[in-house]
């Protein structure tokens, strides 16, 4: 499974904003495109930052999974 992440941090006072963004708005539009199998947002709360890390399953592409020639 081929998957993409991309990582993030906001202060406290601004995480629920931030994931409410993300869950809301960033992964409904992402479903748009053709194929597109999903994401997950993962949260983590510090002393004093959040972290977020998002997680895509992209469209399959054909060259990534046709067999190598010659092999």
């Amino acid at each position: 499974m081929i998957a993409r992440h991309w990582r993030g941090w906001t202060e406290i006072q601004n995480a629920d904003a931030y994931e409410a963004l993300l869950k809301n708005k960033v992964l409904p539009s992402l479903s748009a495109i053709e194929g597109y199998r999903g994401g997950y947002v993962l949260r983590s709360d510090r002393h004093n930052e959040v972290e977020f890390v998002v997680l895509n399953s992209p469209p399959r592409w054909r060259r990534y999974t046709a067999p190598a020639e010659g092999v």
